[in-house]
C-alpha cells in the first residue's frame, strides 16, 4: 500500500499531470455543456453554455452596429457586460460553428490559467502542482458555465511573472487584457508599486489601455466605437445589476448580524485596508512579499465585491494559493488552506446535499468566509513583517 501511495502521488504531483488537468477538464465541460443542452435544454430552449452564446453574439453584435447592452432573449438569456474589446477579441471564437468554438473558448481560458502558474516565480514543480490540484474544484465551476474566470487568473499571474522578469511592457499587457475581459482585475496594478520600475509598468499599462480600446476599430468606425464605449459605461453606472448581493462579505455582514453598510463604501474601506502593505517599503525586495500581494488583492477584489458568484472564486482561491505557497508553510498556514479549501470548494460541491447547502450554507456566504479570514491574515502579516522572508516551502 505505500508503495501504491507513492506512485500515485508521484503521478499526481508531476507538473506534467497537474497542469494537463485543467485543459482536459476543459474539454470535459465544453461536451457536458453541448450533451446537457441536447438531452435536457433550459427553458425557453436556451443552451447551458448561454455565456458563451453572449460572448461570441458580442461580436456579432459589434460588427452590425448594435448595441451590445441591449437584453437579445431570442439569442440568450442575460446581458453582455463586458467591453467592447472583449466583443471584439471573441472574433476567432465567434466565427468557428458554435459547438468548436465553445470546446475551444474553454480550452482557450484553460490554456492561460496555465501558462500563468507554470509562470509564477520561485514555485518548486511540488508546489506549482498543488497550486493546480488547489484550485481544479473552483476551476471546474467555472469551465461548466464557460467563464472568464480562469482567464483572468492566468492573466494577472502572468503579469505578476512579467514585472519580476522585469518585462514592463509585457506585464501591462496582460493587465490590460484583464482589465477590458473585467473592470475590477485592474486593481492588481496596485502592486506595480512594490517595484523600483513602477512607472514604467504604469505606463505601460497606460499605453496598452489606450491600444486595446482601439481594437474594435478594426471592425467598426470611430463614432460606433464612442456609442459603445457610452453604453456601457452607462450599463455599469445605472443598471440595477448593481443591487444585487452575492457571495461576498456584505452578504455575510447581514445574513451574520444585521448590518448592511454601502457596500461601494464596504469594497473602499477594504481597499485600503488591502493597500497597508504599501506602508512597509522595507518588504518591497521580496519577490515572496510581491507574489503575496497580488495574492491579497486576488482576495479582495472577490471577498468584497457584493456581485461575487460562485464560479468567480477561482480568482480568490488563486489569490490563497499564491499567498501559501510564495512563503514558509507553517501549521497555522497550512490549517487555513484546509480551511479554505473545504469551505470554498467543498461545502459547495455534489458531496454536500443540495437541501442542506441551500438552506444553511449559500444564505450565510459561507463561500466568502475563509476568503476574508485569511485575506485579513495576508494583509496583517504582509504590513507588519519586516526582514527578508526564508525560501518558500511547500505543503
Amino acid at each position: 500500500m505505500t508503495a501504491l501511495r507513492r506512485r500515485l502521488a508521484a503521478f499526481f504531483l508531476d507538473p506534467r499531470v497537474a497542469l494537463g488537468a485543467p485543459l482536459l477538464v476543459a474539454v470535459i465541460a465544453a461536451v457536458q455543456m453541448m450533451v446537457q443542452t441536447a438531452v435536457n435544454p433550459l427553458p425557453g430552449g436556451y443552451t447551458h453554455y448561454n455565456n458563451f452564446v453572449i460572448f461570441r453574439q458580442a461580436f456579432v453584435h459589434l460588427v452590425e452596429g448594435r448595441d451590445l447592452y441591449l437584453y437579445f432573449p431570442a439569442e440568450h438569456f442575460d446581458n453582455f457586460l463586458y467591453s467592447p474589446t472583449f466583443a471584439a477579441l471573441m472574433a476567432p471564437f465567434a466565427v468557428l460553428p458554435v459547438r468548436l468554438g465553445l470546446v475551444l473558448w474553454d480550452l482557450a481560458c484553460a490554456a492561460v490559467m496555465v501558462a500563468g502558474i507554470r509562470a509564477v516565480p520561485g514555485l518548486d514543480p511540488r508546489a506549482r502542482a498543488l497550486f493546480v490540484w488547489f484550485l481544479l474544484p473552483e476551476f471546474i465551476g467555472a469551465a461548466q458555465h464557460s467563464q472568464t474566470n480562469p482567464a483572468i487568473v492566468g492573466l494577472l499571474l502572468l503579469t505578476l511573472a512579467m514585472a519580476e522578469e522585469r518585462r514592463a511592457w509585457a506585464a501591462g499587457l496582460f493587465l490590460a487584457l484583464a482589465g477590458y475581459v473585467k473592470i475590477f482585475p485592474l486593481a492588481a496594478g496596485l502592486l506595480f508599486l512594490a517595484y523600483p520600475q513602477r512607472f514604467r509598468l504604469i505606463a505601460w499599462t497606460a499605453g496598452w489601455m489606450v491600444a486595446l480600446a482601439a481594437v474594435p476599430l478594426l471592425l467598426v468606425s470611430p463614432s460606433s466605437l464612442a456609442w459603445q464605449y457610452a453604453n456601457w459605461w452607462r450599463l455599469h453606472t445605472t443598471s440595477t445589476h448593481a443591487a444585487g448581493v452575492g457571495l461576498s462579505a456584505a452578504t455575510i455582514l447581514q445574513s451574520w448580524f444585521g448590518l448592511d453598510p454601502p457596500r461601494i463604501g464596504l469594497l473602499a474601506a477594504a481597499g485600503l485596508l488591502t493597500a497597508l502593505p504599501l506602508t512597509n517599503p522595507g518588504a518591497f525586495g521580496r519577490q515572496g512579499f510581491r507574489a503575496a500581494f497580488l495574492g491579497a488583492l486576488l482576495m479582495w477584489m472577490i471577498a468584497f465585491n457584493h456581485l461575487s458568484e460562485s464560479p468567480t472564486y477561482v480568482i480568490a482561491m488563486a489569490g490563497i494559493a499564491l499567498w501559501h505557497f510564495s512563503q514558509p508553510s507553517t501549521p497555522f498556514h497550512r490549517a487555513l488552506l484546509w480551511f479554505a479549501f473545504l469551505f470554498v470548494s467543498v461545502t459547495y460541491s455534489d458531496l454536500v446535499p443540495p437541501g442542506f447547502r441551500g438552506r444553511y450554507i449559500a444564505p450565510y456566504a459561507l463561500k466568502a468566509l475563509p476568503v476574508v479570514v485569511i485575506w485579513g491574515v495576508a494583509v496583517a502579516g504582509l504590513t507588519l513583517r519586516r526582514g527578508r522572508d526564508p525560501a518558500p516551502r511547500s505543503v
